[in-house]
């Protein structure tokens, strides 16, 4: 039969055949080739090497506190059960690791022909979790939403915590670092939900990583707040140097409705702070800081009814671009030092500006779709105020600017409301 047994002597842990001693909550006779399962009441303290696949069965709770838990190359840890780890150590048992050595922790349902009862919840609180492919992977059909407090996961090749169909996942004051910078993907993830609702995201530090910092896809309800990202870059991709080096966000929302994100601040990322795309509706950004991002803000495909309420924007290269029906509206935000880009760009939908403030940057590019801009201030703008282009539609009022910088491409087909009672500035 397959037990897990700790060898005396060398405090490893691994598959043996015994053929006398059965442990509770073992069947007799299991395949020699089945994955070495948990029995109940287990405890892993001390400094521990896992040498093949580890699974915790439905029912039972596995307890780490205060390991240090080594993998063997491609071995993980399955969790059917619990999983309450505390204090602990996952790495790789290699002598010089790397990102990738082990495939993470899964916390996933026990396939059955019934629904069972909801496991208790699993908590990691205080853990490193390093080396891995993937730092923890939730599957949430059947469990209750895991907890994930004040862990640092690092050093991992593809994700950090990525979680679906999960319910009320709880990531609180947990670091990543140096999520899939080693390796030809460009798709990292250091946090990503997929088919979760009322996620509670708040407090995490995401530094030095690559692709996203924080992605959402088909996710509703989500509270995304006071969290840091910084230092994204683009995954190395194809060719000579990559192509797609600078393709870094530190937040997306793919098809994801009504998230409340607030008060994060995202900093040095290659490409996008926030990017609402592919029909996310009714979002709210506000109080976010974005500075020195390529663009701060993106909204592209079906979404509407996007608002972006005082956020600051400081550095870069634009603010904002917008390519989707709408409506998005913008309400007091603080763009400045926008740097040789626009403040920002519409080429499709319906777009409100109402009482922001632009300062030390370029000026609107208006080349598409129904803008309208409420009392709204622009200073120290660099070359042109507002540029009109294709057939865009553009109503400013009770808006401070350089009226005399106003300019309209001679194949302009659309409709500006110049007043004509405006004092230059």
């Amino acid at each position: 039969m397959n037990i897990l047994k700790r060898l005396a002597g060398n405090g490893k842990w691994r598959t043996v055949m015994l053929f006398a001693t059965v442990l509770p909550g073992l069947a007799a006779n299991a395949a020699a080739t089945q994955p070495t399962t948990v029995p109940a009441g287990t405890t892993w303290p001390g400094d521990i090497t896992i040498e093949d696949d580890v699974t915790v069965p439905y029912g039972v709770a596995l307890n780490v506190d205060r390991a240090t838990v080594r993998f063997a190359p491609r071995a993980s840890l399955v969790v059917h059960g619990q999983l309450v780890a505390k204090d602990s150590t996952f790495t790789s048992a290699e002598a010089k690791p790397a990102p990738g050595d082990w495939r993470g922790i899964e916390i996933s349902h026990q396939t059955a022909s019934f629904e069972p009862p909801p496991q208790p919840a699993s908590q990691l609180e205080g853990c490193t979790i390093e080396f891995a492919r993937s730092g923890v992977t939730i599957d949430g059909r059947f469990m209750a939403a895991p907890i994930l407090k004040n862990n640092s996961i690092r050093k991992c090749r593809w994700g950090g915590v990525i979680a679906t169909n999960v319910k009320g996942l709880t990531l609180a004051d947990n670091r990543f670092n140096d999520i899939c910078l080693d390796g030809l993907s460009d798709q990292g993830r250091a946090i990503a939900l997929i088919d979760c609702t009322s996620a509670k995201i708040s407090g995490n530090t995401v530094h030095d990583c690559s692709d996203t910092g924080v992605y959402l896809e088909r996710s509703n309800d989500c509270e995304i707040s006071h969290n840091i990202v910084d230092h994204m870059s683009g995954g190395p991709g194809p060719g000579p140097g990559g192509y797609y080096k600078q393709w870094a966000f530190a937040m997306m929302l793919v098809d994801s409705d009504r998230n409340h994100i607030a008060q994060n601040t995202f900093t040095n990322i290659g490409y996008h702070g926030i990017v609402a795309a592919y029909g996310s509706d009714e979002n709210v950004a506000e109080d976010n800081t974005i500075e020195w991002c390529l663009a701060a803000i993106n909204v592209v495909g079906e979404g509407k009814n996007n608002i972006f309420r005082r956020n600051k924007v400081n550095g870069g290269w634009s603010v904002l671009y917008h390519n989707g029906p709408g409506p998005t509206t913008f309400e007091q935000c603080n763009i400045s030092e926008g740097g040789s880009g626009a403040c920002f760009t519409v080429r499709t939908g319906t777009v409100n500006f109402r009482d922001c403030t632009w300062s030390h940057s370029n000026g609107m590019n208006i080349w598409g779709g129904d803008v309208t801009v409420e009392r709204c201030k622009l200073t120290n703008i660099q070359g042109a105020n507002v540029s009109l282009k294709n057939n865009a539609n553009a109503k400013i009022v009770d808006s401070e600017l350089d009226w005399s910088k106003v300019e309209i491409d001679p194949k302009f087909t659309g409709h500006f409301n110049r007043p004509t009672t405006q004092a230059a500035k």
